[in-house]
């Protein structure tokens, strides 16, 4: 692993007699205060920033000077300046001229020549064009991806005799990209990374309480799933009053696209959205029941004899046990064509429900339900331990005059994220407004 600069070179600009004769560098020498307090002495554009950086990182071996054809002489220049200092850094010219594509010569030429997976690159903002510093930045987002890491980047302002640094803005972008990462893929990496150092409880709350539950979720943990994500939700109230102002203007957003709070169907949502359907379809299966049965009154409301004399036997919990064996059983399998009364009679006998939607939302939501569990145990190679029998279900779903439930064996991955899209639209309360009919 080594250490470079990259930089863009600016031209160097000559004093002329009155005959035109060249007779030495327009500007002369003048002192930069540094950092970290100490100073350096820099002619040309680029002359401060670099010597900065060598000395405050003595273990740089290379410094990459992105130049123009008439820049050119600025390599050798910079080199032999640097050796008159006492240092053995190497300097090395990348020719790249405005009306090239940088994309396809610059940037190829760094990448595969003069940087390697596991350098640091520090990066001198200072010379060059004017859209020189967009060029750095998509040529350090480049090599990150490349696993070259942005150690640190420097400007040298010219006004106030001052070297800068301004690794916190290249770091800012690492946050808005952690973001994304985040609401994305909930991957945490990138604002752990930024945050590792942060002294804001609120903040490493936060990066703290995703890690936890995006790893429940990978792993499809559904028992310790409600606690991390009422600490998620916790942590992402508390954060709005961080000491970032970048993670406060980041967080709404955030919300923009989860909502208020974190829900059980937006977790599924998130994850059917992001490819991750063997744990959309397991939480759906394991934590739905729950969500509908102790969080969604608007839908139903269940007794206490409605969980009395259940067993979990295989089951996640008992909320899942009693949707599964007194709710779903209530639906199947009678004849297609008398499914809905059918379900309206045994649902009023019951006396374990009250119901506050329609029996045809209901009807919906059950065999949607059923449908998904199917399509979970099908790719896990499960039987639902014998309490199902598999071919009279898909008889009964596709007896049914949606033409949502295609035969299991026929389903492609579209099939099934429209199938749990579908479902999860049905649950979200802002879409249920048919009335219990009596």
């Amino acid at each position: 692993m080594s250490k470079k600069i990259i930089l863009f070179l600016s031209n160097l600009r000559y004093r002329k007699d009155k005959k035109g004769k060249v007779v030495g560098l327009l500007r002369t020498p003048r002192e930069y205060t540094c950092p970290d307090g100490t100073t350096v002495f820099g002619t040309q554009t680029n002359d401060a920033p670099v010597r900065y950086l060598l000395k405050a990182h003595s273990d740089i071996i290379e410094v990459i000077c992105v130049a123009t054809k008439t820049a050119q002489a600025g390599v050798k220049r910079l080199g032999a300046l640097l050796r008159r200092d006492g240092l053995t850094v190497k300097v090395i010219g990348v020719q790249y001229d405005e009306n090239q594509n940088f994309a396809e010569t610059a940037i190829p030429a760094i990448v595969n020549k003069y940087v390697q997976t596991g350098d640091s690159i520090y990066l001198d903002t200072t010379g060059g064009f004017r859209n020189a510093n967009m060029y750095l930045l998509l040529l350090s987002r480049v090599l990150t991806y490349r696993g070259v890491s942005t150690a640190g980047a420097v400007y040298s302002n010219y006004q106030t005799k001052r070297v800068e640094d301004i690794s916190h803005l290249i770091g800012m972008f690492d946050l808005v990209g952690g973001m994304q990462e985040l609401s994305s893929m909930g991957n945490v990496k990138s604002l752990s990374a930024y945050y590792q150092n942060t002294k804001d409880s609120k903040i490493k709350l936060l990066v703290d309480s995703m890690k936890d539950l995006t790893e429940a979720i990978s792993i499809c943990q559904t028992q310790n799933l409600d606690e991390k994500m009422d600490a998620f939700n916790m942590a992402l109230n508390e954060v709005e009053n961080c000491s970032d102002p970048l993670m406060c203007v980041l967080i709404p957003a955030f919300r923009e696209k989860f909502g208020r709070s974190m829900t059980m169907p937006g977790i599924i949502r998130w994850c059917v959205e992001n490819g991750m359907i063997q744990q959309a379809l397991t939480l759906y299966k394991e934590r739905i029941p729950a969500y509908i049965l102790r969080d969604r009154p608007d839908i139903l409301e269940a007794s206490p004899k409605a969980f009395e004399g259940l067993d979990k036997k295989n089951y996640e919990s008992i909320e899942e046990v009693c949707f599964r064996e007194r709710l779903t059983r209530m639906l199947q399998y009678n004849p297609p064509q008398n499914a809905l009364s059918r379900l309206q009679q045994k649902m009023e006998q019951s006396g374990l429900f009250q119901f506050h939607c329609s029996y045809m939302a209901m009807h919906d939501i059950l065999t949607d339900y059923l449908y998904i569990r199917s399509i979970r145990n099908m790719i896990n190679h499960a039987n639902d331990s014998g309490t199902e029998n598999q071919k009279d279900l898909e008889k009964y779903l596709s007896g049914l005059s949606s033409p949502r439930y295609k035969k299991l064996e026929a389903l492609s991955v579209q099939d099934i994220k429209k199938a749990l899209l579908t479902a999860l639209d049905r649950l979200s309360p802002t879409k249920r407004k048919e009335k219990h009919r009596k």
